[in-house]
């Protein structure tokens, strides 16, 4: 989904703004992709767990730098905030920690996400990690239908690969080959039924939207 670019003024007035609140961060220590290229586009993935042990909070800001939640733990509950919904973002399921949002790289030191129709900041700390669409892809639980069936080769005109029941199987990553990704059968989780075939192409993005449904546990 493309989230319309904030304009480097306004980053670095922002950026500016949250110095105080920065200079306390600690640095990352995770090893994510290199953020070398502005406005990439991908998914936020928020270390709610880590949230929850250090009893962090990670701040969610309008575009004009006041505040617009905060996802923090409460009451020994799992972090969460209640602007934030299965409806609203990519993906929330707190009581797993799972808090995704689809985002953008607007400078080294701030995202801008997707909160149902609007765009609002996060600055990057350590509680949190992007990943591009296709390292996304790979990392969780793949899903599809008939509508969109394995095949044999990473095209269209491949031949589908026939007598799944997709209902009873979750897939995941082998590898990726443009807007295609590579799946096996999720055997360690959900088996593989009585599939003859475990392993095929499936498209998981058309026209530059993602059209693959995922899941985060097993």
């Amino acid at each position: 989904m493309k989230i319309r670019n904030i304009s480097i003024y306004l980053c670095f007035i922002l950026l500016n703004s949250f110095a105080c609140d920065n200079l306390t961060e600690k640095s990352s220590s995770r090893q994510g992709n290199p953020m070398n290229s502005k406005n990439e586009e991908g998914v936020l993935v928020i270390d709610a767990l880590s949230v929850f042990e250090d009893h962090e909070i990670v701040k969610v800001l309008n575009v004009d730098g006041s505040l617009f939640a905060e996802i923090k733990r409460t009451n020994d509950r799992e972090p969460f905030s209640d602007k934030l919904s299965e409806e609203n973002i990519l993906a929330y399921y707190p009581d797993y920690y799972i808090i995704h949002f689809e985002s953008n790289i607007v400078s080294d030191s701030l995202y801008s996400v997707s909160i149902g129709k609007e765009t609002k900041l996060i600055a990057k700390n350590r509680y949190m990690e992007f990943l591009s669409w296709p390292d996304y892809i790979m990392r969780y639980y793949v899903t599809t239908d008939k509508n969109n069936p394995l095949r044999q080769t990473p095209s269209d005109a491949g031949k589908a690969i026939e007598d799944i029941d997709y209902s009873e199987l979750s897939f995941v990553g082998i590898e990726i080959s443009g807007d295609w990704v590579k799946v096996r059968c999720d055997k360690e989780c959900e088996g593989c039924g009585d599939c003859p075939v475990v392993s095929g192409w499936i498209r998981w993005r058309m026209g530059g939207k993602v059209i693959v449904k995922q899941y985060y546990v097993c």
